[in-house]
C-alpha cells in the first residue's frame, strides 16, 4: 500500500525517467534507490533490486520491480533483459487494456445515448448508433458507405443544394469548428424532417473525423409555429376589427404618426380621406343589425379591393 511521490525520491523518479532498467545490486548504497533504505529497504530486509519501467506515450506510467533479500545479488544481463522485455510486455497489455476501457465506455455512450450519432470519415457515414437507425428508417448496411447529403433533400429550406452545404459545413468542422446547424433530412421512406445538427472533431485510428449528434426537433418546431401563428393572430386581432378585417382605429394612429413622419423626412405631402355613411342608422332600426353588419363587410370588400392596386390604406 506505499505510494511513491515524485517529490520525496527525486534521485530514484529521474532514474526511471532516463533509464528503461534500474540495476541496484546494492540498492541501500545505490544513489538511484538508496533514498528507501530507511522506510521500505531495511525493514523489509531487501539488499538489492531489478526494475524495470512501464511506459504509455513516452512517460513512465508503472515499475515492475524484483527484489532480492538476504544477500545482495549481481544482476546478469540475461537478467536486466528479461526484466525490460517483461515490462515492455507489461506495458502494451495496459495500452491494449485500456483501449478496450476506452472502446467500452465509447460503444456505451455511442449506443446509449438518446440522440441519433453519427460518426463521418472522408465525408462518408463510417458508424452510427441504433437511434440513428431508427430516426432515418434504415438499416447498418443501407445508411453506411453513403454521405450525410444522401439523406437529405435535395435543397435546404434555406434554397442551398444539400450537397454542397453540407460539404461547405463538414469542412469547417473538420478545422476546428464545433458547429450547431439546424439541418433537413429526409427518412428513408421519402419523409422529411427538421433536425439540429451538432458537429465535433474526433480523431479516430489516427484519421480526423466529425462526431454528429442528430436531435429531431420536428415537435419544437411545430410548436414554434403554433407559437408564432398565436402571436400573429393576437396582434391582428389587436390591430383590425374583428367585423370588418380592417385596421382600427389604433392601428390608424400608429401607422399616421409614421407616415407623416415619413412624408416629412422626404419632403412629400401625405393626405387622409374620411368616408361616413349617410342614413346607416336607419338600415340597423329598420332592418336589424345583422343587415347593418353584412352592409359593413360588403362595403369593406369592395373598398379594399379598389385600392388594392394604389398606394393608399384603408382604415
Amino acid at each position: 500500500g506505499m505510494q511513491l511521490v515524485a517529490h520525496q525520491y527525486p534521485r530514484y523518479f529521474s532514474a526511471l525517467a532516463n533509464d528503461r532498467v534500474i540495476a541496484a545490486n546494492d540498492a541501500q548504497t545505490d544513489p538511484r534507490t538508496r533514498e528507501f533504505t530507511e522506510l521500505y529497504l531495511k525493514p523489509l530486509n531487501i539488499v538489492s533490486m531489478l526494475d524495470g519501467t512501464l511506459r504509455r506515450e513516452g512517460k513512465t506510467c508503472g515499475v515492475l520491480c524484483i527484489e532480492e533479500t538476504g544477500l545482495a545479488r549481481l544482476w546478469s544481463q540475461e537478467e536486466k533483459n528479461f526484466v525490460a522485455s517483461v515490462a515492455d510486455l507489461v506495458s502494451q497489455l495496459l495500452i491494449i487494456n485500456n483501449l478496450r476501457e476506452s472502446e467500452a465506455r465509447y460503444r456505451a455512450l455511442f449506443d446509449g445515448s438518446g440522440d441519433s450519432v453519427f460518426v463521418v470519415r472522408n465525408q462518408i457515414l463510417y458508424d452510427c448508433n441504433q437511434a440513428a437507425l431508427a430516426m432515418f428508417g434504415t438499416t447498418r448496411e443501407q445508411l453506411l458507405g453513403q454521405t450525410p447529403a444522401r439523406f437529405s433533400p435535395e435543397y435546404q429550406p434555406d434554397g442551398q443544394l444539400s450537397s454542397v452545404k453540407a460539404t461547405r459545413i463538414m469542412l469547417d468542422a473538420l478545422n476546428g469548428a464545433t458547429l450547431r446547424e439546424e439541418w433537413r433530412h429526409q427518412r428513408l421512406d421519402g419523409a422529411e424532417f427538421d433536425a439540429e445538427v451538432t458537429l465535433n472533431r474526433v480523431t479516430l485510428d489516427g484519421v480526423p473525423c466529425l462526431m454528429a449528434s442528430v436531435r429531431d426537433i420536428t415537435d419544437r418546431k411545430l410548436a414554434q409555429n403554433a407559437l408564432e401563428q398565436s402571436r400573429q393572430q393576437l396582434e391582428h386581432r389587436a390591430n383590425h376589427d374583428s367585423l370588418t378585417g380592417l385596421p382600427n382605429r389604433d392601428y390608424l394612429h400608429e401607422c399616421a404618426v409614421m407616415r407623416i413622419a415619413h412624408a416629412q423626412f422626404n419632403q412629400r405631402k401625405i393626405a387622409f380621406l374620411l368616408l361616413d355613411l349617410n342614413r346607416f342608422k336607419e338600415v340597423n332600426d329598420t332592418m336589424g343589425h345583422r343587415i347593418g353588419d353584412d352592409l359593413l363587410k360588403l362595403l369593406a370588400t369592395r373598398l379594399q379591393s379598389l385600392l388594392e392596386t394604389s398606394n393608399a390604406a384603408l382604415y
